[in-house]
């Protein structure tokens, strides 16, 4: 069972989450974007069919166990970031259920009425956390130094909220089952033509050992994910789930 721990002192996180919501306004009067102490925040543990479900004690950002094999999240600030019900409904029944080695495994849980997932850890890398400086590029997944929020990240914000709102393929609400990114496609057609045969081999192999390497270590999965969105080729662009995306 993971451990709830206590914010630190000091961050008026209020305060904070209003100028966020200022930047990149509300739907349905909740944030686009949630500032969170992450060790707070939990998602769906995945199970087996027969067992007892443990609910949703799974920590985001998770960095894997801690001395007692527990699932542990890093003792930092983050954001996470709102999915509209379209981007994510239609298709969660379709994608909730895997067989991994015999056995049937829930990965999802019920579907929410809202959802939100990872945006940004609120760290930084001096070299000595981890090989790197400023962001972190190891195949791993390093927790780096705290930081706490201030106006640099106010600025990251208003920079992701701008870029976003100015992308003709971003459109929150539109159904993912019949979503088409007109103006990306037009851009890339004949890149996409050429490389989707080889997006979906590697996606359904991705999707194979996804259960066996969760079960080994979460922080493999999260960090194989982010590897695998490198293989994206460039100027080819992914409907992001939402009217704010992580940029490039």
């Amino acid at each position: 069972m993971a451990i709830r721990d206590t914010a630190p002192r000091g961050v008026n996180r209020a305060a904070y989450q209003k100028r966020i919501d200022e930047i990149t306004g509300c739907a349905d009067g909740r944030p686009l974007i949630k500032l969170i102490w992450c060790p707070d925040e939990f998602r769906w543990m995945p199970h087996r069919l027969g067992t007892n479900p443990p609910g949703y004690t799974f920590p985001v950002f998770c960095t894997g166990r801690n001395a007692d094999g527990e699932f542990q999240a890093p003792k930092r600030w983050g954001l996470l970031q709102r999915l509209e019900w379209e981007q994510f409904g239609p298709t969660w029944e379709a994608i909730r259920y895997k067989n991994h080695k015999g056995a049937i495994w829930d990965l999802k849980g019920p579907c929410p009425s809202e959802k939100y997932v990872e945006l940004k850890l609120l760290t930084d890398h001096n070299g000595k956390c981890c090989p790197c400086l400023f962001e972190c590029k190891c195949e791993g997944f390093c927790e780096g130094i705290y930081v706490e929020p201030d106006g640099n990240l106010m600025n990251w914000i208003r920079r992701v909220a701008w870029e976003s709102k100015h992308d003709p393929d971003v459109d929150p609400f539109a159904d993912v089952r019949f979503f088409e990114a007109k103006h990306a496609q037009r851009e890339v057609k004949d890149t996409h033509d050429r490389v989707f045969e080889k997006d979906r081999i590697e996606t359904e192999a991705f999707d194979r050992e996804a259960v066996d390497l969760f079960l080994r270590s979460p922080s493999t999965v999260r960090a194989a994910a982010v590897s695998a969105k490198t293989k994206v080729p460039q100027g080819f662009k992914k409907q992001k789930g939402s009217r704010l995306y992580l940029p490039n």
